[in-house]
């Protein structure tokens, strides 16, 4: 969708995991006024996908539209990476200092634009530029998303499929001491 832009300022509005088909679908139920309104306002693909990344996980994704390099290029291509310290360890991979590629907001800033970086996932944390013009808010995670350990067992699993009329849940296990 084209539209002459009414202003300068740009939002960029990403939510992790939102399916495009069931958002399109919800708007046009009604279901999701906000977004419609957002959209009709703004400008979005027509099937309102991402031309993403592989692999399709939050820090390959997000740092991939953040630098415009796919993750062989920028670095971050899964939640953990290898130690440097230890072949039997893995550290947590959602971190600026991590990503080889420069982000848009270091560029946007250089340029002598505001920006502010709101809880951007993948490559926003800790600030890789100290340009007076950039603001960045924590972008590791939500605070109330656990995602620094991995607690499959602990977490409730939803099938999707459109033909599960009510939502069915993994058993949780017991916890082993």
């Amino acid at each position: 969708m084209k539209r002459e832009a009414l202003t300068q300022k740009l939002l960029v509005l990403g939510v992790d995991g939102m399916d495009p088909k069931l958002s399109r679908k919800f708007m046009d139920e009604g279901i999701m006024p906000n977004l419609q309104k957002l959209l009709a306002k703004g400008s979005a693909r027509e099937d309102m996908g991402h031309l993403g990344a592989m692999p399709t996980i939050t820090p390959a994704c997000w740092t991939t539209l953040a630098t415009g390099a796919y993750p062989g290029t920028h670095g971050i291509t899964c939640f953990w990476r290898q130690s440097p310290h230890s072949l039997d360890a893995v550290v947590y991979n959602m971190d600026s200092r991590n990503c080889e590629a420069e982000q848009l907001w270091n560029i946007t800033a250089e340029a002598g634009l505001k920006t502010l970086v709101w809880h951007w996932p993948g490559s926003a944390w800790p600030p890789t530029s100290d340009n007076p013009n950039l603001s960045v808010v924590d972008g590791t995670q939500p605070g109330s998303v656990n995602m620094g350990v991995a607690q499959l067992d602990w977490e409730k699993i939803i099938f999707a499929s459109e033909e599960i009329k009510e939502i069915q849940y993994a058993p949780k296990l017991e916890r082993p001491a």
